[in-house]
């Protein structure tokens, strides 16, 4: 249900309307007569809130336009969301792919999921014209990658606890993506780019069509949509040279071991074949005849398997301190490639014209991914291991040396990864009016989706298959059967295993999948009840049922050949199924105070106040209820102050509330504070574990929004945005650890029985007694408070537009003051704000647009503060981190630059080829324009900052044309 419109600028009355019939002159100026909407209409295809969904309404939304869109020069929603200051996101799921290098087993399917002030993807809720989606994993939040970018009318984002408008789950807040509809006419739209450093093209079309049927009764918009684009290669980027220039062999970088980062990190980056030796002890050297002190050592090249069989320390007198290098991890995808196809239709059909209508949206898309990557292969070889070249004896008196083989693996295929996503939505409804104040919508609508992902693994039994001495599998292969299937020591450029072997040996992929089916039905009631001196008092009730269905299913063939060698066995296809029923119901109300017809306070021109409250029982936890209070009031025509105070829950699921698990004589290793504090085997009378279904609390946030709307009149075309937040997360559940129960009892009441004092616990000194009751029932313990800015200002300067043009400054920011943690009731309050994957204490962006007659053009500076990670100065949040990479991440600032050109309809005349371009508008663009490097991030994988690009500079065409 839309909300009143805000009357237009009343029309002045020298410049009268023109009369039915006599057409204005070319290029005459036509003034309009005011026009006022002071009713709500229902929108079936998107369900709408009562309550104003714009930057200017007592709730504070971020609203992104297709204009905005457009200026962004996104390709995708991942990337729009990059732009977004209030999403906390480290990166986005194209760039997870300089991760695989550290995944054994098989990469999983990846979501593109939307993290708002950093409370995590599954405490933002996402729905497409006011319907939610589905979670896109039993762990992720819903997917937004679905979404075809070219299909989307504007983004309601709204950065707060909103449970009491949309459901449960919007802790961190939710976000309404609007698609396009009640189009007439047919546009297409192409778009291609490129980065400038290599990789990353990318194509995209868009076939958008709308039109008018059974003498406008019936409108229909259809939206067809194809992307692709191809990867970014590390070998196209210099990270991995930055790497090495900074830990190269004479680097001066330790880690917190004091290990030198070159035989860490860089070696493993950069290891060949043959390999490297390299010492695991942090002190010492290898004991290498003529230089005992060396710590790494080239294995030689041209070695037959018996040749690496004999090789003894002796045999790298020349190459110690030397180390066979190529650049394996050049093989890495920085950014994936991606194939997307999507449909969509919106249908509406009147009836009974403003009486009884039917709607209808239908969509269909399918994305894929397949790409191959480098697996970081390492070899832990003990000093007893019989074929480690430094092991005990291997020469009369030698001392053994632990060792690590760092090597490539150029006969076995490098790892591939193939994820499909199959997505299918359905809306039915009817609409319709009651009598003049009331209107009514009922509608169904069902979800289906499927990821799937087949993750080839060829090296994942090589280490076990070669550095455990004994392995306990039943008919497991002894040590040198499997040493001689694969010997790691010998040259495998020069001597490949045969393809038959590889084919035999090396099987290994993980199949992962997760569906989704989800549906709902809705119904909505909207009308005024009475009209106050103010205005109307409208009332919204309504209700709704959702239906979740989630299954995972997951199963990991192996090749027979290599299970026989290593006695390992294939497990049987495992199956996660959950489900949950949810039913809400829901009153919402807006009582205008003051408005148009009654201003008993001067200069107050208008206060309303916004009101809900939300009931949502789920098939297995207890009825949660949430509240809305909001209220807005202009002060003059230039001033507008607004408060709301809204809540948010997520809800318990079943691991939540499953019964306890009772065990006895459980037999545990800890070390007991009041037993003297040592590890010790003890035996546990009653071990209760798994749910609480009595006790448990469901978690539960507050957000307290306070601020300002600026129109000043000295600045017309000014509007300074001002919105002060609060937020406060509590109750979250937890299963507490054994040695937390024990070590922090003021947070455990109850949770450790014990047994009375004995006179020889006395005399041991012992302050307690011996347990006889543990309880690790889950519990509410965790607690977030945040609090921050958002800024919004926008400036339409007031120049002469015929003869200078337009020209509009739009700035973004977010500012967080603190994002504290604190995991137990007594720990100290963390604060996070700039620490990797959370809020940034500043974060946005400003452009500067110019449009006159044909022409636009603009620019754009996008944010991103410093950070701390894990290689960066040790902080309460990373005690751990290393240090390495300085104070902190650097900040970045990056600029984007776009213009365009718009041959309107009948421009050009002549012959054919000109007349192609009449109606069509181009836009040249170019993200990064300056090309600036993202900071060195000392990650081991993909060794960037992900809030950056790693396309850097792109460059990039969008033709529009409209038929």
């Amino acid at each position: 249900m839309a909300q009143a419109v805000n009357p237009a600028p009343t029309a002045s009355a020298a410049s009268p309307a023109p009369s039915a019939g006599v057409k204005p002159a070319l290029n005459e100026r036509v003034q309009l007569s005011a026009l006022e909407v002071t009713s709500s209409k229902v929108d079936g295809l998107n369900t709408k809130s009562i309550f104003e969904a714009t930057e200017e309404a007592a709730m504070p939304y971020n609203v992104i336009s297709r204009v905005d869109i457009d200026r962004m020069g996104a390709t995708s929603m991942e990337e729009l969301f990059r732009n977004v200051p209030e999403a906390t996101n480290y990166g986005n799921v194209l760039q997870s792919a300089v991760g695989n290098t550290q995944v054994t087993g098989g990469q999983t399917y990846s979501t593109a999921a939307i993290n708002l002030r950093g409370f995590g993807t599954t405490q933002t809720i996402v729905l497409i014209n006011g319907r939610r989606l589905g979670q896109g994993s039993n762990v992720g939040g819903p997917d937004i990658s679905r979404i075809p970018i070219g299909s989307i009318e504007r983004i309601e984002i709204l950065p707060a606890a909103a449970a009491a408008i949309y459901g449960g789950g919007a802790v961190g807040g939710a976000v309404n993506i609007i698609l396009r509809k009640n189009f007439s006419g047919r546009d297409i739209s192409t778009y291609f780019g490129t980065a400038t450093a290599g990789g990353g093209t990318e194509f995209r079309t868009t076939l958008l069509e709308g039109r008018t049927l059974n003498g406008g009764k019936t409108r229909l918009t259809a939206t067809l949509d194809y992307n692709t684009r191809r990867p970014v290669f590390m070998n196209q980027r210099d990270y991995l040279q930055r790497a090495y220039d900074k830990y190269g062999p004479t680097t001066t970088y330790r880690s917190t071991t004091g290990v030198s980062l070159y035989e860490t990190f860089t070696l493993r980056a950069y290891a060949g074949m043959p390999g490297t030796i390299v010492a695991s002890n942090p002190t010492g050297g290898l004991g290498i005849p003529g230089n005992p002190n060396a710590r790494y050592a080239a294995i030689p090249a041209g070695l037959t398997s018996a040749q690496a069989n004999a090789l003894t320390p002796a045999s790298f007198n020349t190459t110690a301190g030397s180390a066979n290098l190529e650049p394996r991890y050049n093989r890495s995808i920085l950014y994936r490639p991606q194939d997307n196809y999507s449909v969509q239709l919106q249908v509406e059909h009147d009836f009974i014209p403003d009486r009884l209508s039917f709607y209808a949206e239908a969509n269909a898309s399918y994305q894929r991914q397949n790409y191959e990557f480098p697996q970081s292969f390492s070899l832990s070889l003990a000093a007893n291991h019989p074929f480690n070249p430094f092991r005990t004896g291997v020469t009369p008196g030698f001392a053994g040396v632990p060792i690590v083989v760092m090597m490539d693996t150029p006969d076995i295929t490098d790892p591939s990864s193939l994820q499909e996503r199959n997505d299918a939505r359905l809306t039915l409804g009817l609409k319709g009016k009651i009598n003049e104040d009331w209107e009514w919508t009922l509608d169904g609508s069902a979800q289906y989706q499927r990821l799937y992902s087949d993750a080839y693994n060829p090296s994942n039994y090589l280490q076990s298959l070669l550095q455990t001495v004994t392995l306990t599998g039943a008919g497991a292969a002894p040590l040198a059967t499997r040493w001689n299937t694969y010997n790691p020591l010998m040259d495998h450029d020069l001597y490949p295993i045969s393809r038959v072997d590889h084919d035999s040996l090396f099987y290994y992929n993980r199949q992962n999948a997760h569906y989704n089916r989800n549906a709902q039905v809705a119904a909505r009631v909207v009308g005024d009840v009475w009209q106050l001196p103010g205005g109307p008092l409208r009332v919204s009730p309504g209700a709704d049922l959702r239906f979740d269905q989630r299954h995972g299913f997951q199963y990991i063939p192996g090749s027979e050949r290599m299970l026989q060698l290593t006695g390992f066995t294939v497990g049987a296809p495992s199956r996660t199924p959950l489900s949950d029923t949810i039913l809400g119901a829901y009153l919402e109300t807006t009582v205008p105070i003051i408005g148009k017809r009654f201003k008993p306070i001067p200069f107050v021109e208008s206060f309303e106040i916004g009101a809900s409250r939300r009931w949502d029982q789920s098939n297995h936890a207890r009825n949660t209820v949430s509240n809305t209070v909001s209220g807005s009031s202009w002060i003059g025509k230039s001033i507008m102050l607004r408060a709301s105070l809204t809540e948010g829950f997520v809800p318990l699921d079943r691991t939540h509330l499953t019964d306890p698990v009772i065990a006895t004589n459980v037999n545990q290793t800890f070390a007991d504070p009041m037993r003297g504090n040592t590890s010790q085997l003890v035996t546990i009378p009653t071990y209760i574990t798994g749910g609480n279904p009595e006790y448990l609390r469901t978690e539960f946030a507050r957000t307290r929004n306070f601020g300002f709307v600026l129109k000043p009149r000295v600045l017309d075309g000014l509007t300074v945005n001002v919105n002060y937040f609060m937020t406060k997360r509590f109750d979250t559940p937890a299963t507490p650890t054994l040695a937390d129960v024990l070590s922090f009892p003021q947070d455990y009441p109850g949770r450790a029985e014990r047994a009375p004092l004995t006179a020889a616990d006395i005399s041991s000194g012992y302050t307690g007694g011996a347990i006889t009751v543990l309880n690790l029932t889950r519990i509410n313990l965790a607690a977030v408070e945040q609090d921050g800015f958002d800024y919004r200002i926008t400036y339409r300067l007031p120049l002469n537009a015929e003869r200078y043009g337009r020209l509009t400054w739009n700035t973004n920011v977010t500012q967080y003051n603190s994002h504290r943690t604190r995991v137990r009731n007594s720990s100290p309050a963390v604060n996070q704000v700039d620490v990797q994957n959370q809020p940034m204490r500043w974060r946005g962006n400003s452009s500067v647009f110019w449009e006159k007659d044909r022409w636009m053009a603009g620019v754009t500076a996008n944010y991103i503060n410093s950070y701390y990670g894990s290689t960066t100065q040790p902080t309460p949040a990373l005690p751990t981190a290393t240090g390495i990479d300085g104070r902190k991440i650097p900040h970045s600032l990056l600029f984007d630059l776009q213009i365009g050109y718009k041959f309107p309809a009948g421009a050009l005349r002549g012959n054919r080829w000109k007349e192609v371009f009449n109606a069509t508008e181009f836009r040249l663009g170019v993200l990064n324009v300056l090309d600036r490097d993202p900071p060195l991030f000392t990650d081991s994988t993909g060794l960037y900052s992900r809030y950056n690009d790693p396309r850097q500079r792109f460059v990039y065409l969008q033709v529009k044309k409209t038929l």
